[in-house]
């Protein structure tokens, strides 16, 4: 397989970009739901991927689903390796104190594909590794850029 190929449960549900420049497709919830209070919720998407091997798949949800919805992605960002053809579930989780409503046909999620590489070299030399791999970064500890 030489291209990415994505499938979707109806005509409807095919996902789109809104611009022809966007990285990412969007994708519509393929039913109604309530989410109640608390809840967590698993949602078929209505859609599969097919990519050849050194693509990967994201799934992330869509700025507003948390600032409109108070609705969180369980895993922030859903993975969809190469080899796998079944449909895309999702799972949401209601932090609020009230239902919430998705429709049909609302843009929720979406998908972007990127490559990756296998070509990685593992080690166990990590008290040396500074020595070994030196950067011109700092690296006193983790998230910071040395100011």
């Amino acid at each position: 397989m030489e291209q990415i190929v994505i499938s979707a449960y109806s005509n409807t549900l095919i996902p789109t970009r809104a611009h022809e420049t966007d990285a990412w497709f969007d994708i519509c919830a393929r039913d109604n739901y309530v989410i109640p209070p608390h809840w967590l919720l698993k949602i078929p998407v209505g859609v599969k991927v097919a990519m050849p091997n050194g693509v990967v798949c994201l799934v992330v949800p869509r700025s507003s689903l948390f600032s409109k919805k108070w609705l969180l992605l369980t895993n922030s960002v859903w993975i969809v390796d190469a080899w796998y053809r079944g449909e895309i579930m999702m799972s949401l989780y209601n932090v609020s104190d009230r239902e919430a409503v998705i429709e049909y046909w609302e843009r929720i999620w979406q998908l972007i594909f990127t490559n990756y590489t296998t070509d990685i070299t593992l080690s166990s030399k990590f008290e040396s590794f500074e020595e070994e791999y030196p950067s011109d970064r700092w690296t006193g500890w983790f998230g910071s850029t040395g100011k």
